[in-house]
C-alpha cells in the first residue's frame, strides 16, 4: 500500500523513495535499525574476569656495568612503587593499559619509558646505576661522586621461538 497518495506523505527515515509504509512503521523500523548498529556485544563473563588479571613489571638491577651502591627508586605513573637494591629484582603487579616508569637513585632520575600491557602479560626492565667520567673522577679525587641512573627494556632474543630468557620464560 503507497501511503503518499493517501495524503500521509511523510520524509521516509529508511531511505525509501516512494515510502511503502505508514509513517509509524517507518520510524519503528527506523529505531529498531539504529538499536541494531550502535549495539556492542557485551563480554561474556570469562572475559570480563581475564580483563581483571594484573599486568606485571619486572625490574632487575643485575648488570655488570652497575657500581653497585646506592638503591633505584622504581617510578610507575609517577608513583614509587619499591626500590631495587644491587643484584636485586622487584616485580610489580599493575592494571593492564597505558603505564609509564622511570627509575631515579635520589639525585639523578632516568628517562621515562612508555608502554601498554595486556591483562597478563609481563614485561622486564634492567635500571643500571652507571658511573660517567665525572663520577670516577670525583671517586678518585675526594671519594665522592653521583653515578648516572639507567633504566633499559629488556626485549626478547627473536631467534627464540619459546622467547625463554636468561630470567626465566617472557610471556
Amino acid at each position: 500500500m503507497n501511503f503518499e497518495g493517501h495524503g500521509l506523505r511523510h520524509k521516509c527515515a529508511m531511505g525509501r523513495l516512494p515510502c511503502e509504509v505508514s509513517p509509524l512503521q517507518c520510524q519503528v523500523e527506523t529505531n529498531i535499525s539504529e538499536v541494531h548498529s550502535n549495539y556492542t556485544a557485551m563480554p561474556t563473563i570469562v572475559e570480563q574476569i581475564d580483563s581483571l588479571e594484573p599486568a606485571t613489571i619486572r625490574v632487575f638491577r643485575d648488570s655488570d656495568n652497575d657500581v653497585g651502591f646506592r638503591e633505584a627508586l622504581i617510578f610507575v605513573d609517577g608513583e614509587q612503587v619499591g626500590q631495587v637494591d644491587y643484584k636485586k629484582m622487584i616485580e610489580v603487579q599493575v592494571r593492564p593499559g597505558h603505564h609509564v616508569i622511570h627509575a631515579s637513585n635520589r639525585v639523578v632520575k632516568s628517562h621515562e619509558i612508555a608502554f601498554d600491557l595486556e591483562s597478563g602479560q609481563r614485561i622486564t626492565f634492567q635500571a643500571i646505576n652507571t658511573g660517567g667520567f665525572w663520577f670516577k673522577a670525583l671517586m678518585v679525587a675526594l671519594c665522592l661522586g653521583v653515578p648516572k641512573m639507567r633504566l633499559e627494556l629488556e626485549k626478547p632474543d627473536p631467534l627464540d621461538a619459546k622467547q625463554k630468557s636468561k630470567r626465566g620464560t617472557v610471556r
